[in-house]
């Protein structure tokens, strides 16, 4: 009986301690933004870098890169506003003069493709990009057509994909095979009386959303961090 008595204690004290080792394990996990399952999350170098930024998710879609990234996005401590269509951010400017480095402004590819010819469209984004002032956005397309964003970016006046060669100017996109992923970044240097813009461009054909973010983020900080060239 006595033997019995200790068995049973034996095995109700390891229940307990189980149970407390899981209840420990599951709140560390909760803790962590990052645990939905380390493998598939971003790190968190990723995201230190995007969190300094104001993303701006822009159109309709169903594209399912696109729309598959800004949900992955919303699971994070990130700062996210979605407009239906780019003209509905110029009732609220105060979104592209903020605080954080810099704005993230998002598109699918698919959507810059239907507003191509829009000329409400191009004006709206011409107009957002004087307002955010020099450097301050940068422009990405995800999913579909997603060389379409150099295209409107170079009626917008922002980027020109007409380089100069010994046989006049030729067409360039840097986006010509339409990557999962496309961005213009643009950073200004000055150097005593000078003042230039530079320009980086982006391009991923990452087989997931947590490596395209990885990339997203990648070449942000390698853009920020790339010293000026004295012209």
């Amino acid at each position: 009986m006595r033997y019995k008595k200790l068995i049973l204690t034996l095995i109700i004290s390891s229940i307990i301690i189980s149970i407390s080792i899981i209840s420990i394990l599951y709140s560390t996990t909760s803790a962590n933004p990052f645990n939905k399952s380390s493998s598939t999350r971003v790190s968190e170098v990723a995201f230190s870098v995007l969190k300094d930024y104001d993303l701006v998710f822009v159109g309709e879609s169903d594209n399912e890169w696109f729309n598959s990234l800004w949900r992955e996005l919303k699971t994070y401590n990130i700062s996210i506003s979605e407009f239906k269509d780019l003209e509905d951010i110029l009732a609220k400017p105060e979104k592209l003069r903020t605080n954080a480095i810099e704005v993230l402004i998002m598109f699918s590819g698919d959507y810059l493709d239907k507003n191509l010819n829009n000329t409400k469209f191009i004006n709206s984004l011409r107009m957002i990009h004087e307002l955010c002032g020099e450097g301050r956005c940068f422009y990405v397309a995800v999913g579909g057509k997603t060389s379409r964003l150099f295209d409107v970016l170079d009626k917008a006046g922002i980027y020109s994909v007409y380089q100069p060669t010994s046989k006049g100017f030729t067409y360039v996109n840097p986006a010509y095979d339409n990557p999962k992923a496309a961005g213009l970044s643009l950073k200004v240097c000055t150097y005593e009386s000078k003042k230039w813009i530079v320009r980086g461009v982006f391009g991923s054909n990452a087989s997931s959303i947590e490596s395209l973010i990885e990339g997203l983020a990648n070449w942000l900080r390698d853009f920020q961090s790339k010293p000026c060239v004295i012209k």
